[in-house]
């Protein structure tokens, strides 16, 4: 058994701050390449005083799929947002595990089947068409505010059946959800702006139980009104669905424009795979490569061991996706940006993106989705002859848990 120590030269990685220079790559190979887990020191957050780092990609897999020795009860992110592991947000299925979990999440999963989401494409293409028609109209432009923001923003909401004059509050009210998670108040903040939301979307559920209709919001207000979830679940699983819906296509947006502006040989790789029919690879390729949510948290529930790794009970484990998406033992040349790569290797249930979207029970509900909006929009940049050219730099926001950007100045050129 391996018992690794502190490292005083790596950078301070609970620190949303140590971030906005860009994901720090080199020090992840540098951890992956260590024996047993680093530890990292913090001064809140925690349970113990730090956090272990999981970077190895099957290290992380069997922390995501083994809830019985890892908890997501007492927050599923750095900072713990359920440091008790009773407060509110314990009715939050991103912080419940089975049973519970599963029982909440049985709720709403039969609306996001392959199946379903396939029947989206027709208006998901609409609004990437409207979106682009609108955005492309200048010559110049903030790509995250006039694109990156609205696909997803328009998506989950009709997704959820929010009307179109409320949308715009909803996109508001889901960037101030993220902007809570970083703050070190026992996730006091994170809470107040969820039941905000919450309780927007419990009058929303109302009404749709009233005049029912073919969205997100009228099966969960009925599996409410039929007893199958409670109405703290109901809201907090509302505002997830909303969060994770937005969030991870918005990131990756932001970036795949980023890359085709900055990069000519993603930029031909991009259009060469999408031209020999493989859509689906590249969009896996391009969320393996930027992967929008850069690390999750779990709760060591009894002392125990991974990767060699004696950990306490209580001990929190950041599963870095971002490290375990450059694993050179499941992806081979991971540092290339390669959808035409032979056989990675993803865990169980992850699919060809890698550790983007989870993996066991937490796995995203939503993942189908994100993919179908991020590979109509390539679609339809390609066949649109859109080339994308930097006008400034891009802006990085300061989380550790989103790879955010937060501007992108660009000039297009058609045809």
């Amino acid at each position: 058994m391996t018992i690794t120590t502190e490292l005083s030269d790596v950078p301070d990685l609970g620190d949303p701050e140590t971030f906005r220079a860009g994901v720090p790559y080199d020090v992840y190979d540098r951890l992956r390449a260590l024996p047993g887990l680093v530890w990292q020191p913090a001064d809140y957050g925690t349970l113990t005083g730090g956090f272990w780092l999981v970077t190895r990609y099957d290290d992380v897999a069997e922390v995501l799929q083994d809830p019985e020795r890892f908890s997501s009860r007492f927050g599923s992110v750095y900072p713990l947002l359920n440091p008790t592991g009773d407060g509110p947000l314990s009715m939050q299925i991103v912080h419940q595990d089975p049973p519970e979990h599963s029982r909440v999440r049985r709720a709403a999963a039969k609306s996001f089947g392959p199946r379903v989401v396939a029947n989206f494409e027709s208006w998901i293409r609409e609004v990437v068409v409207q979106t682009l028609d609108d955005a492309l109209r200048r010559e110049r432009f903030d790509w995250v505010l006039e694109v990156a923001r609205f696909i997803p923003s328009r998506v989950i909401a009709q997704v959820l059946g929010v009307p179109l004059d409320r949308r715009t509050y909803i996109v508001d009210a889901t960037i101030e959800i993220f902007k809570s998670q970083s703050l070190d108040d026992g996730g006091a903040t994170f809470v107040e702006q969820c039941m905000k939301v919450g309780e927007y979307l419990t009058q929303l559920g109302k009404e749709k139980l009233l005049n029912p209709a073919d969205d997100m919001t009228t099966v969960l207000a009925q599996s409410l009104e039929n007893g199958e979830i409670d109405l703290p679940e109901y809201q907090l699983y509302a505002v997830s669905l909303l969060i994770a819906g937005f969030e991870t296509t918005h990131t990756t947006i932001a970036h795949v424009a980023h890359l085709l502006a900055t990069d000519p040989a993603i930029r031909s790789t991009a259009a060469r795979a999408l031209e020999e029919g493989k859509a689906g690879a590249l969009v896996d390729e391009f969320l393996r490569y930027i992967t929008p949510a850069m690390r999750f948290a779990r709760v060591a529930t009894r002392d125990t061991e991974i990767g060699g790794q004696a950990v306490k009970q209580n001990d929190v484990l950041q599963v870095v996706f971002s490290a375990a998406n450059r694993d050179p033992s499941a992806f081979p040349r991971p540092n290339e940006f390669d959808p035409f790569r032979v056989d990675p290797k993803p865990a169980a249930g992850t699919g060809g993106a890698g550790m983007v979207f989870g993996a066991g029970p937490h796995r995203c509900i939503g993942h189908v989705l994100a993919k179908l909006e991020i590979r109509i929009l390539l679609e339809e940049l390609l066949a649109r002859k859109v080339t994308l050219s930097m006008e400034g730099q891009a802006v990085r926001g300061a989380s550790g848990v989103v790879n955010s950007l937060t501007a992108l100045p660009v000039s297009v050129a058609v045809g």
